[in-house]
């Protein structure tokens, strides 16, 4: 298991990313889990995820509904993953638990407990890497777990993986 105990500040920047990337390849099967409380701002918080030898990226609290991005080629508040409900999912002041697993193609997300989705992840999912913006991700860091944010300021308070078999 690698875990990243730290009380890490990713901060407002209108000018970039602010990210904490794992710095290795993760397996095939894993196990994830963060802890991360929003202390400023309502921008959305992005958790991008290596399945299949692709990234995919989980986009919380855009401002149109939370979501898986690219999938049926549409962005996150606009596809079949879209949730929308009154309210953040991480609300400024409040510690929340993001937690899920990535075993081949399928995956499964929890917060706090509660399902968000728990689905294969089509093939023709866009990578990231070719539709965000410059400085968003490199092609070695598309294949690294990280949480980033833009336009907001959050405290990761635990970031860690457990490989799976």
């Amino acid at each position: 298991m690698i875990v990243l105990q730290v009380r890490l500040c990713l901060t407002y920047s209108a000018l970039q990313v602010n990210s904490l990337r794992f710095p290795t390849q993760l397996p095939k099967n894993y196990e994830f889990r963060i802890v991360a409380e929003r202390k400023a701002l309502n921008e959305p918080l992005y958790l991008s995820l290596p399945i299949e030898g692709r990234s995919i990226m989980l986009a919380f609290d855009e401002p149109r509904g939370t979501g898986i991005e690219w999938i049926e080629n549409r962005r996150a508040y606009e596809n079949s993953t879209t949730i929308r409900r009154p309210g953040p999912f991480f609300p400024i002041g409040k510690l929340r638990t993001l937690q899920g697993r990535v075993e081949g193609k399928h995956l499964h997300v929890e917060l706090d407990g509660e399902k968000l989705w728990d689905l294969e992840i089509p093939k023709d999912v866009l990578d990231p890497k070719w539709v965000m913006r410059p400085g968003w991700m490199s092609s070695q860091e598309r294949l690294q777990m990280s949480v980033s944010t833009w336009k907001s300021e959050f405290v990761i308070q635990e970031a860690r993986f457990r490989p799976l078999n």
